[in-house]
């Protein structure tokens, strides 16, 4: 997204809509920290990363309505009238000719770039951590977990979760506490927004804007955990039965490395499956939005 701004593919306000429409928290934060080291159990990190996706495309959806669509009538026609595979091919092609660099370049500069947005990542969790310190102090009649899941995602998970044992989760008296934490993986944190806004200080994107569409991707989560915790969960116990034979596993107070190796083909079994369900509802978000396009 920062190429593409630098390239000039995109203006300022467009890559600040779309880097707050693609802000997703990470699967393997959802599945392996929040639910395999916080929950003690991948099923509900799976119902948590659905959830999330849900949510997020929810939100995009919804921002995108209330932004409007201001593309050129022309520039809609002419895309339109290409096959998507082409479409895709050409932009392909347009972009490796804009940028012209050779491989060895793309690599090392990749390399540096990604050392530094490491470096960026660990130095705004750092100063959050003890910002979220500090606030406890101030404030010792504030509930512990809401400094830490206003403003940092893995310490406001850990602090969501830390008082829930694994048969409160998975019932339905903790559906509850998992909607705070899936609204809190939603909203993201000031910490991990001011990290993207970061990347993209030369396109000037604003952190109001920004926040909105996370505060609506955390209340949609927040909601939609309510309506589909108990059927996920559900559609997990049916289909992937082994996941369930494991659970006593996962949920003892060590981890060893040769549970969670057993794990991993039933991990990705409920991997495919969230893919899949994820690509119909990107081709249905797809259709919604081009029916409004001119014909060609």
């Amino acid at each position: 997204m920062q190429q593409l701004h630098k390239q000039g593919s995109i203006s300022d306000k467009e890559a600040g809509r779309l880097a707050a429409l693609t802000h997703f928290a990470s699967p393997v934060t959802l599945v392996i920290v929040v639910g395999v080291a916080f929950l003690h159990s991948p099923a509900a990190g799976y119902t948590l990363l659905a959830i999330h996706w849900l949510s997020g495309l929810a939100a995009g959806f919804t921002a995108a309505l209330f932004a409007g669509r201001r593309n050129s009538v022309a520039q809609d026609i002419t895309r339109v009238t290409k096959p998507l595979p082409k479409r895709v091919h050409q932009a392909v092609l347009e972009a490796r000719e804009r940028d012209g660099r050779s491989f060895g370049k793309l690599l090392g500069e990749a390399v540096a770039s990604a050392v530094q947005n490491l470096m960026v990542v660990g130095g705004y969790m750092i100063m959050f951590s003890v910002v979220i310190n500090i606030a406890a102090t101030l404030f010792p009649q504030l509930p512990p977990a809401l400094a830490a899941s206003v403003l940092e995602i893995h310490l406001g998970a850990n602090a969501l979760t830390s008082q829930a044992a694994a048969p409160f989760v998975l019932s339905s008296t903790g559906v509850t506490g998992m909607a705070l934490l899936s609204a809190a993986l939603g909203w993201s944190g000031i910490c991990g927004q001011l990290q993207s806004l970061t990347a993209l200080k030369q396109a000037k994107a604003r952190f109001i804007p920004y926040a909105a569409v996370r505060l609506l991707h955390g209340l949609y989560a927040f909601v939609f955990t309510f309506l589909l915790w108990k059927p996920l969960l559900n559609v997990r116990t049916v289909v992937m039965p082994a996941i369930s034979s494991n659970e006593a596993a996962v949920t003892s107070e060590t981890l060893s490395p040769f549970t969670v190796w057993n794990l991993i083909p039933q991990l990705l079994s409920l991997q495919s499956i969230l893919l899949l369900l994820l690509l119909v509802l990107s081709a249905l978000v797809y259709a919604v939005t081009s029916s409004g396009r001119p014909a060609g």
